[in-house]
């Protein structure tokens, strides 16, 4: 709890708010049944970032780009090189937020280009003409722990100047670290300072599976698959996010009623990942730190509960709050969570279809058969294809559906098209669903 203003001081108004919300996987249970219960959890910031000053950053954002000899190809370098150059278009563009931007590059080695300038200031044609010229340009070795370990003392030194300002880091790979365990090091110091970490892995031989051990789960955690006619975008999200967030932060709390008891916890939207067992201490409370938040864009939590059998018409399952940092101290919101109750001997009610497809692809991660995880393909497919997804992502589903079917097999795929397909179904850093894919 915050504390309370002295006599006469106002605080500021908060630059944010927080909405809630909920949808329990069953519309209603009878009193005499205990069944686990899928919780969706919903939470959406409104307003802007805390930072608005002129001349004021409201981001840093820290890339990390691999100069590996791999690069050195017509369908990468240049197309990373337009990638680059259309976000900062956008940072500079009439009206855009100030956002800080530090660069490093690595190879057999790793260096820091540019450090904490201001977007506006970086000239894209010098900027190029350094990466072209760096001593690292296409050198022979991929040193993810290197740049990992730039990235994370450029943000620690940020934080200790501002530890209030966002800070996002991106690493960019078409390939796979070559000394996993340093590079694994380099990522628990780095997680040590507050900042958001992604991957980008470009391109077929990008591997997915080791960037996901080494991001996934973290703050942020999502690890991306982008080929030429992608990275684009992704390179241009990155601007529009760093704009975008309102919070360092996300502090999550779900305490539990008594007589009732928490199972698993999954982070279903940004990145799906599932949280260590026992997600609930004692079976009771579940605490996490979700990272930044970005102004209207829904995050989304599912947890399970297990109710006690009680002849009531409504039980009191527990209480969901959520803290981010503002001006005047944090900003909390807070949700009563309730599940309906009908006679005994009654059937378990209806339940809600969205709560449902959530837990159908999220246990896609520890399913043990085939069937789970085509059920779990057909499902994304229909969510990707109302979101209006990549529409080269969902032909891949199609393909990967088809061959389930068919072949119960996946070796109809190429790599490039199994690594797209690993990024953007399995983000927890574990194997299980694709090595059922795999059959």
């Amino acid at each position: 709890m915050s504390e309370k203003p002295k006599k006469g001081v106002r605080r500021p108004s908060p630059h944010a708010v927080i909405d809630l919300s909920d949808r329990t996987e069953y519309r209603s249970v009878p009193a005499d049944e205990a069944p686990l219960t899928g919780i969706l959890l919903e939470m959406e910031a409104s307003g802007r970032p805390l930072k608005r000053k002129p001349g004021q950053p409201v981001a840093h954002v820290i890339l990390a780009l691999d100069l590996s000899a791999s690069m050195n190809a017509p369908t990468k370098f240049p197309v990373l090189q337009r990638a680059v150059g259309s976000m900062l278009d956008d940072l500079q563009r009439k009206g855009a937020a100030d956002v800080l931007v530090s660069v490093v590059v690595f190879s057999m080695g790793s260096d820091t280009l540019i450090k904490a300038v201001p977007a506006r200031r970086i000239g894209k044609q010098p900027f190029f003409r350094a990466l072209e010229s760096n001593k690292l340009c296409f050198g022979r070795y991929t040193d993810v722990s290197g740049a990992l370990s730039r990235a994370g003392r450029i943000a620690y030194d940020q934080a200790k100047v501002d530890p209030t300002l966002p800070i996002r880091v991106y690493l960019m790979t078409d390939g796979r670290p070559q000394d996993m365990p340093r590079a694994m090091d380099s990522m628990e110091m780095l997680a040590k300072v507050r900042c958001d970490v992604h991957a980008l892995a470009f391109g077929a031989d990008a591997d997915v599976v080791a960037l996901q051990s080494l991001f996934s789960g973290r703050r942020g955690g999502t690890v991306k698959s982008v080929r030429s006619e992608t990275i684009g975008s992704a390179f241009e999200r990155v601007a529009e996010v760093a704009q975008r967030v309102v919070a360092t932060r996300c502090q999550i709390e779900i305490e539990l009623a008594s007589g009732v008891v928490g199972g698993q916890v999954f982070r279903y939207r940004p990145a799906r990942v599932r949280y260590p067992a026992p997600a609930f201490e004692g079976g009771k409370l579940f605490t996490a730190d979700l990272g930044t938040l970005e102004t209207a864009r829904t995050y989304q939590l599912f947890f399970q509960v297990r109710p006690p059998e009680r002849n009531e018409t409504m039980t009191h399952l527990g209480e969901v709050r959520v803290s981010i940092p503002g001006a005047g101290g944090p900003i909390t919101s807070t949700l009563r969570l309730e599940l309906p109750r009908t006679p005994a001997e009654t059937r378990t009610g209806e339940f809600r279809k969205d709560v449902r497809t959530a837990r159908d692809i999220l246990q896609a991660l520890d399913a043990s058969n085939p069937q789970a995880a085509l059920r779990a393909l057909r499902l994304r497919k229909t969510l990707y294809s109302h979101e209006k997804r990549d529409p080269g992502l969902i032909a891949l589903i199609d393909k990967a559906v088809h061959l389930l079917e068919s072949t119960r097999s996946l070796d109809g795929l190429s790599p490039g098209e199994f690594a797209t397909l690993q990024a953007h179904t399995c983000t927890s850093g574990v194997q299980a669903d694709l090595a059922v894919l795999g059959g």
